[in-house]
């Protein structure tokens, strides 16, 4: 059996509490839902192995070298789940710091589906290997990586108000 993964879908992309666009819908993302995709879903494997070997430069761009972010930004989490249709959940986590040891913390920026007593804003612990996407939005509006994102968006989808989405997925100006 072909099980799926639950992927959190949000329309966030990379800011902090501290700077609300007008899509944020307090007290989490407008546009939060979650999709279940087939473990074999060629576009989203692709999409997710783009987001991972993108991720040591977007890292380098965020975390200074204490690992706090300094560019609001956001991660998703590949997390075991608990029950039901799937054994991964992909969830947003925002903010989020690489600690001493090389593994990270941040806070659920989604309501989980099946991640036991987790909830909306708990923090988490994680390893660089469960990050499967990452995004942010940069001063001119714009909105790079979020690559599982770009992939359930079909051409045309829109979000009023919300991101518009780069032609590239990293930005020109950083070095791979």
């Amino acid at each position: 059996m072909n099980r799926a993964v639950i992927i959190a879908v949000s329309v966030l992309a990379g800011i902090t509490l501290a700077k609300l666009p007008q899509w944020y819908n307090q007290p989490e993302p407008a546009g939060n839902h979650v999709v279940a995709v087939s473990k074999a879903d060629t576009a989203m494997n692709t999409a997710i192995a783009q987001a991972k070997r993108s991720l040591p430069v977007f890292l380098a761009h965020v975390l200074n070298s204490s690992g706090s972010m300094t560019t609001p930004s956001t991660i998703k989490v590949a997390m075991p789940t608990t029950g039901g249709e799937s054994d991964i959940e992909h969830i947003w986590v925002m903010p989020f710091r690489r600690l001493p040891d090389g593994t990270f913390s941040g806070e659920l920026n989604n309501h989980p589906s099946h991640l036991g007593s987790l909830a909306f804003g708990d923090t988490i612990r994680f390893s660089q290997d469960q990050i499967s996407d990452w995004a942010l939005e940069r001063p001119d509006g714009l909105v790079y990586g979020d690559y599982t994102t770009r992939v359930l968006l079909a051409p045309g989808d829109g979000v009023p108000n919300g991101p518009k989405y780069s032609t590239q997925p990293v930005p020109e100006d950083w070095k791979e």
